[in-house]
């Protein structure tokens, strides 16, 4: 993109030294920011999507067992297969995110 400050090569004839260092080390500055930016954008998204694949996960178990049981019983285990997802999310609140996240 052209008038990107980022993109931009600097032209450091008749600057000093202390010039020179200076807007190098604040280039860097931003490099490492927008480096722990995508680090952080990118460990949020991987836990979006493991958490949407373990409830389809859910899902499948769910087909699964209905399928296995007599029709009468398939209200039960999907109920039960509800209340696993719920209580899963509720002691992962209360317990997991503090062992997880400190």
């Amino acid at each position: 993109m052209a008038g990107n400050d980022t993109d931009r090569v600097l032209d450091f004839r008749g600057w000093d030294r202390e010039k020179k260092l200076e807007v190098m080390y604040n280039n860097s500055l931003v490099e490492e920011m927008k480096l722990k930016i995508l680090m952080n954008n990118t460990d949020q998204f991987f836990l979006i999507v493991i958490a949407i694949i373990i409830f389809f996960m859910q899902c499948g178990f769910a087909f699964l067992e209905a399928g296995s049981v007599r029709s009468k019983n398939t209200v039960n285990i999907l109920i039960k297969n509800m209340l696993d997802a719920f209580i899963g999310g509720i002691s992962y609140w209360a317990i997991g995110w503090g062992l997880a996240y400190g």
